[in-house]
C-alpha cells in the first residue's frame, strides 16, 4: 500500500509577497563614541582608582563599561535580544516600548532623519 503525503505546498504557493513601509515614529537617540566611554571611565576612576568596570547611564539606559588589560574601554548594553556591544560611533536608540538598543551609523542614516522643530 502506498503512503499518501498531504502537503501545504499549494497553500504556500498561493501566498503573495507584500511590501511594507515602517510607520513614522519618533525615537530618542544619541550617537556614542569611544571618547564618551573613556570620559565616563576616567570620571568614575577619580572616585576609585581600582575600578575597571561599572554601569553608566546614557540617555537613561544602563550601559556596562569595562576596561580591558590593553586599556581599551568596552561598552555593552542588555537588549531584548541579549547583551550587545556598543562600538565607536554607534547610535543608542530608545524604542517605542522603552527598550534600548545600539544601531550602526550606516543603518541609522537609512532609517532615521532629524525632526525639524
Amino acid at each position: 500500500m502506498a503512503k499518501v503525503v498531504i502537503s501545504n505546498y499549494s497553500l504556500i504557493q498561493k501566498k503573495k509577497e507584500m511590501k511594507f513601509r515602517k510607520k513614522p515614529i519618533e525615537v530618542d537617540a544619541m550617537q556614542l563614541f569611544k571618547t564618551d566611554f573613556e570620559f565616563a571611565m576616567l570620571e568614575k576612576q577619580k572616585e576609585d582608582n581600582h575600578i575597571v568596570s561599572f554601569c553608566h547611564q546614557f540617555m537613561g539606559a544602563s550601559v556596562w563599561l569595562s576596561k580591558s588589560k590593553d586599556a581599551k574601554v568596552r561598552a555593552r548594553i542588555k537588549t531584548l535580544e541579549g547583551n550587545m556591544e556598543i562600538s565607536d560611533g554607534d547610535w543608542l536608540i530608545k524604542g517605542v516600548n522603552g527598550e534600548y538598543y545600539p544601531c550602526k551609523p550606516d543603518i541609522f542614516e537609512k532609517i532615521y532623519e532629524p525632526i525639524k522643530k
